[in-house]
């Protein structure tokens, strides 16, 4: 059947439209044609019919050629268009081939429309198959670009000189850069420096993508380090796959695929550090160490493991420990024994080992269960050489022996008698030798434990200045009191040890006691607030202050009655009190006594109770710890210092533990304050042997702003000192302990060189004994003190002793003792001063017996804004009035609460331009308080609270700001802390800061 054409004319001519029409019939189609003169008409057809092909006369006057293709265009199809024209016009309408058309057809050759057509309709076929496919490879595109910009992993594509011809939004993020930014330069060069994973700077031609297009092969994944132009470094994990063009077999560009894991990396460094610290604690250990599993199978052993057995850890690993240390005949025993570890979770017991040289040794065996990294269970195994102590043991059998064979030749010889004599003389002086050896290796134990104890506790201090989950943070709080109480013990075996050699001794210089006294109520007021108790501080009228003797023995006495008081005080109150006995012009008996409100001790243990590790709750299951020794120290201690002690106690009413010393009194009554000069770019220089100690102080010092270099030894810092002749230390933190030449040498050596001398040189010792202090101060250091060292101390210890040197003025040996008493005095000259100046404080708008009323007189004047009406929420009675007359000279009108609770109904009655708020108060805290005042404002309005707090340590800050505070003070507030906050806080008036 032959072909429907459907044909639009534009034309005037009837005639020639029917020829061109013949030619089209002449070859063999059928035609069906519509003919139009004008636009409107010409845009109905194209809409309403389907059209094949259109005809056009260029020269008709109604609708131009021109204008029917344009209408062709807008109407959309792709429909042959054929201008029809007279041979004169063939020139002029060939311009239209250019705007679309298909052919020009004279009016001579009309009879050759159907090859024309032909033509034509192949022609626009081919375009539509065309724009089909067009429009297919668009949707493609389109998909693959949504999934290339919605992938979480980074993506480029890079060419061979190392620009980016795409990156997905996710690349653009991680590299902080936007496209026209990685599309500017290479990839390996600009703002991106690219680093290995050891940190060392990645060159451009090792860059993976770039080594991905050079070798045409897919580079493996790999971590990389890259900077960001604003300076953060990101760490990514990376993959590069080269890109070929078809047929070709050299790369053209390379597609990068990678992801962000700083985080993680993050984590796994912080694991690999913990990690890396225990596998250091477990190595040092002073005592041999075995690990095995279940089936007696070495896993690891310590270094002290190799000095006493003889075997290295490549030699004891994966051996059975039986077949190495284990004597023949002593199978059935070892095997025992981790019977009983693994039933009852622990054991000990004295026998025998064999080490590889074949000698036997009397060890002390500790085996506990302990988890394995795999999950299993296994058994870990201390050993302590003995032989030393059972050959004396054995030794004195044998003089025992002797002496009973000496007894009986007594009545038979006098001249044996007196050998005999001789003998148990000579006896007597070894028992007392092994005592004293005991006690010096205790205390060479002590400081051996005590050094590695400084770093734990110093870097789980840091530890908890960083960012924390609360599993973590608890973590580490409870190893960081562990961490103490260990040391607690350490001190108290210590002191044990100089009792039983004799050389427990007292160092009397002068001190306050009533600050003695206020240093005990303020490290265990926690422990008594947390039991709800009454801890209360009575210091006796009359009683003097300033005396000469050692403050840390009578705070160590204080502080034992005081925490057993605590500990065996459920409910009620704990009383320590301090009155004067006897006193003349020069000397004066005091009394010391902690009464509490506990549980009481019977008759039949108060007998015994000041006797060396005696405990009231002696049982295996008891309830309290303690070492048994504290009370026997503090009665040696009293009585080191012309007094005694005693006990008063009914059980289930209360105990009263007292104690006296006899003490000079100081001709001096009155302590110059300490100064205290700025730190900021001050050169210091760390001394110490322990990495870890030098890191917790570089750290510390860092975070102050000072310029730290630290050494490992004497020789090295030497050498620093006398090369930093152009720009010197100012200060020196020296350990004391050095290997081959102490802290004592390398101070003397330091003082005698002209050139080194004006260093200021500042101790620190783990085994402080007494008279150090005077040995170090003749030898020309200005501080002295005993690890571990808090930061607070360690801060006021640098201020006062650079202050001090600047100022020219001689230094008297600084402690932590004299840096109390020195906060303490200044902190009193500052209220006695204030309370020269007559000051107007209104009062409290609800009734507080805190309340702070003075009489009306001048103004400080200051740069402060005056007038301001301020809220003062301080539950200490001395605390409230320096701060109040403090603000009150400022021209405040100070109300004052006694806790957080008064302060949430003051602030509900009164507006308040600023509030000062304690952090610890009872009823209701500063923070709780600050919790019910934001929530009681809403968003309608905002109070300014400022923590004013003896909260000073890293992270209180943070913690008060988080809580909705809006500034921090620490106490002891400084002046110019005081106008900071008045000033930036004040002048938001009225009273409610609106949001």
């Amino acid at each position: 059947m032959p072909e429907l054409v459907r044909v639009l004319s534009i034309d005037d001519s009837r005639g020639r439209t029917d020829r061109a029409l013949q030619g089209l019939e002449s070859a063999g189609y059928l035609v069906a044609c519509s003919i139009v003169d004008r636009d409107e008409e010409m845009r109905s057809v194209l809409r309403r019919e389907a059209t094949d092909l259109i005809l056009c006369q260029y020269g008709f006057q109604g609708l131009s050629a021109q204008g029917a293709l344009q209408i062709m265009r807008d109407c959309g199809p792709d429909i042959p268009f054929v201008m029809l024209a007279s041979v004169e016009e063939l020139t002029d309408a060939s311009h239209l081939l250019r705007s679309g058309a298909f052919d020009i057809v004279s009016s001579e050759n009309l009879h050759s429309l159907g090859a024309v057509y032909e033509a034509a309709k192949g022609h626009c076929d081919a375009i539509r198959l065309r724009r089909q496919e067009e429009r297919r490879l668009r949707e493609t595109e389109g998909l693959y670009r949504t999934v290339f910009e919605a992938q979480e992993e980074g993506i480029l594509i890079l060419e061979a000189n190392g620009k980016c011809l795409a990156a997905n939004p996710a690349a653009q993020r991680i590299l902080g850069l936007n496209l026209d930014e990685l599309d500017d330069q290479s990839i390996c060069s600009g703002p991106r420096r690219w680093i290995r994973e050891d940190g060392r700077p990645l060159p451009s031609g090792e860059y993976p993508g770039m080594m991905a297009i050079e070798t045409g092969q897919v580079q493996p994944c790999a971590t990389f380090g890259v900077h960001r132009p604003d300076g953060s470094l990101r760490w990514i994990l990376l993959n590069s796959v080269p890109l070929f063009h078809a047929a070709k077999s050299e790369a053209y560009a390379a597609l990068v695929s990678f992801s962000d894991i700083t985080d993680r990396k993050h984590a796994d460094g912080s694991l690999q550090k913990n990690n890396d610290y225990l596998e250091y604690l477990f190595s040092s250990f002073p005592q041999a160490v075995a690990i095995v599993d279940e089936a007696d199978v070495v896993l690891e052993v310590n270094h002290a493991f190799e000095d006493l057995f003889g075997y290295t850890q490549a030699e004891a690993r994966n051996s059975a420990l039986s077949t190495l240390i284990v004597p023949p005949n002593y199978d059935a025993e070892a095997r025992a024994l981790s019977t009983v570890v693994r039933q009852q979770g622990r054991a000990h017991m004295e026998t025998l080992r064999r080490c590889k040289n074949g000698r036997v040794l009397q060890v002390s065996i500790l085996g506990a269960n302990v988890v394995l990294r795999n999950g299993q269970l296994g058994l870990l195994a201390v050993y302590r050489d003995i032989s030393a102590r059972k050959a004396a043991e054995d030794q004195l059998v044998v003089q025992s022996q002797e002496l009973q064979v000496a007894k009986h030749s007594l009545e038979h010889n006098a001249a044996e008698l007196a050998r005999s004599l001789d003998e148990l003389g000579e006896a007597k002086a070894k028992a007392e030798a092994a005592t004293k050896a005991k006690s010096e290796f205790l205390a060479t134990m002590s400081h051996e434990i005590r050094t590695p104890m400084n770093g734990v506790i110093g870097m789980t201090g840091l530890l908890l200045d960083t960012p924390l989950s609360a599993e973590q943070r608890e973590y580490a709080t409870t190893v960081k009191s562990s961490a103490e109480a260990l040391m607690a013990i350490i001190n108290d075996i210590l002191d044990f040890s100089k009792i039983e050699a004799g050389r427990l001794t007292i160092e009397p210089i002068p001190f306050d006691l009533h600050v003695a006294a206020e240093e005990v109520m303020d490290l265990l007021s926690a422990p008594a607030v947390a039991k709800g108790l009454d801890f209360l501080l009575r210091y006796g009228p009359g009683v003097p202050r300033r005396l000469i003797g050692d403050p840390g023995r009578i705070r160590q006495i204080l502080m034992n009655f005081a925490s057993n008081a605590l500990k065996f005080t459920h409910e009620g109150f704990v009383l320590v009190q301090v009155d004067c006995v006897e006193r003349t012009g020069t000397e004066a008996v005091l009394r010391l006594t902690v009464q509490d409100s506990g549980i009481g001790i019977p008759d039949t243990t108060q007998r015994n109770l000041f006797s060396m590790f005696t405990q009231a709750d002696a049982s295996t299951t008891r309830k309290y710890g303690g070492t048994g020794l504290g009370l026997a120290i503090c009665r040696q201690l009293a009585q080191l210092m012309g007094g005694e002690v005693g006990l008063l106690s009914v059980p289930g009413e209360g105990s009263t533990f007292w104690c006296t010393v006899r003490l000079p009194l100081d001709p001096a009554q009155i302590m110059e304050p300490l100064p205290r000069a700025s730190l900021e770019g001050v050169r210091v220089l760390v001394v110490d042997d322990h990495e870890v100690n030098r890191r917790v102080l570089s750290e510390l010092l860092g975070g102050w702003k000072m310029r730290s270099v630290a050494v490992a030894s004497a020789r090295e810092a030497l050498r620093v000192l006398r090369e930093s002749s152009a720009d010197p230390f100012r200060l020196a933190l020296i350990d004391r302990h050095l290997p081959h030449m102490n802290g004592e040498e390398l101070g003397r050596l330091i003082k005698a060189d002209p050139d080194l001398g004006q260093t200021n040189l500042l101790l620190l010792t783990s085994s402080g004994a007494r008279g150090d202090g005077q040995l170090f101060e003749n030898v020309g250091y200005s501080a002295y003190l005993v690890k571990p060292v808090k930061e607070a101390t360690l801060l006021d210890a640098l201020e006062a002793v650079y202050g001090l040197a600047r100022e020219g003025k001689p230094i008297r040996l600084i402690t932590r003792h004299s840096l109390a008493e020195a906060r303490s005095e200044a902190a009193q000259l500052e209220l006695e001063q204030l309370e020269e100046t007559d000051i107007v404080i209104t009062a409290a708008a609800v009734s507080t017996p805190a309340a702070v009323l003075a009489a009306p007189g001048p103004v400080l004047r200051t740069a402060t804004p005056s007038g301001l009406r301020v809220l003062l929420a301080e539950d200490n009675i001395v605390n409230q009035k320096v701060a109040a007359k403090m603000l009150a000279k400022r021209g405040c009108h100070v109300d004052v609460a006694a806790n957080g609770k008064e302060a949430v109904d003051m602030i509900a009655n009164l507006p308040y331009d600023i509030v000062f708020m304690d952090c610890q108060m009872p009823e209701m805290d500063g923070f709780e308080a600050t919790s019910e005042i934001r929530r009681r404002e809403g968003n309608a309005e905002h109070t300014p609270i400022v923590a004013m707090t003896a909260n000073a340590m890293a992270g209180d800050r943070e913690r008060c700001l988080d809580a909705g505070m809006d500034d921090y003070v620490p106490k002891p507030v400084r002046t110019e802390e005081l106008d900071r906050v008045l000033s930036r806080w004040g002048g938001n008036r009225p009273a409610r800061v609106r949001s």
